[in-house]
């Protein structure tokens, strides 16, 4: 019953295509499910992540990776002080997947998110994408 939930809802291949061409220098992809981009934390041992780690207690230094990724558990939404923390650890890119019926929130040392829906190929199912950049000082 647990691999027919990660199979079922994985990226498939063309989302998992244009998130990997949004990404910018190293990656963290936290929760990484399924998905085989960058340096890969989830708490599930089942999908094989580099590290096992949870969520609302990520271990990495702020801005220790250019590029964040997270694509979360529904459940995950009834909070969001982990989301404000994972922002924090890209030094430049913070991707943030989520569902439709949220209003982005604005996270401090970035600019305004890109929106991006992209559909899942044969469903009616959209995944929604916020494209965070990191506001950065130019002298």
């Amino acid at each position: 019953m647990r691999t027919e939930y990660l199979v079922k809802w994985s990226w498939p291949k063309n989302i998992e295509y244009w998130v990997f061409k949004q990404c910018i220098g190293t990656v963290l992809n936290f929760p990484s499910g399924m998905s085989r981009i960058g340096y890969r934390a989830d708490i599930d041992p089942v999908v094989e992540p580099d590290i096992i780690m949870d969520l609302e207690d990520p271990i990495f230094e702020p801005q220790s990776f250019d590029t964040v990724i997270c694509d979360p558990p529904f459940k995950m939404f009834n909070k969001w002080r982990w989301i404000l923390k994972l922002a924090d650890i890209a030094r430049k890119r913070f991707i943030f997947c989520y569902p439709g019926t949220m209003i982005p929130p604005m996270l401090k040392g970035y600019g305004k998110a890109q929106w991006i829906a992209i559909q899942t190929p044969g469903t009616f199912f959209i995944r929604h994408f916020l494209i965070y950049d990191r506001n950065i000082m130019k002298l």
